[in-house]
């Protein structure tokens, strides 16, 4: 699995992009730098993930549970998930997902969506639209 993780918005917003196949060892990794990033937030902390790449991805619910902690952190947010494709079965997977872990969570269908839907959610970013992010 590769991913990247940045600050959109430091402190506040993180945009993460996966791709390709993703593993329970690729999980228990990221699951630690993201904790970090969490940690490091000034309030609350919203993830903007892109997926659009990601291949094979590991079924076992329980071990992902196991793994991915940073769903509990006190400093997260919202996460927005940029489902492009507008695909039916991963909109599922993630409503099914979200609702076992309790997450906030909102699909939207592009880059632009997400940041304009965060920007909606959290009034309190200020500078925070898609002119003030430097890419």
């Amino acid at each position: 699995m590769d991913y990247k993780m940045n600050w959109l918005k430091e402190g506040r917003v993180i945009h993460l992009r996966i791709d390709g196949e993703v593993t329970i060892e690729d999980l228990t990794v990221f699951n630690t730098e993201i904790r970090k990033m969490l940690d490091q937030g000034t309030g609350k902390v919203h993830v903007i993930s892109d997926m659009e790449e990601v291949g094979k991805v590991p079924t076992n619910m329980l071990k992902i549970r196991e793994v991915i902690t940073y769903f509990k952190h006190p400093n997260l947010g919202w996460h927005v998930l940029i489902n492009h494709k507008n695909n039916p079965l991963s909109s599922f997977l993630v409503t099914v997902a979200t609702q076992a872990a309790g997450l906030q969570v909102r699909q939207v269908s592009s880059f632009e969506d997400a940041v304009s839907t965060v920007s909606r959610i959290d009034q309190t970013l200020t500078d925070f639209s898609l002119s003030d992010i430097k890419t």
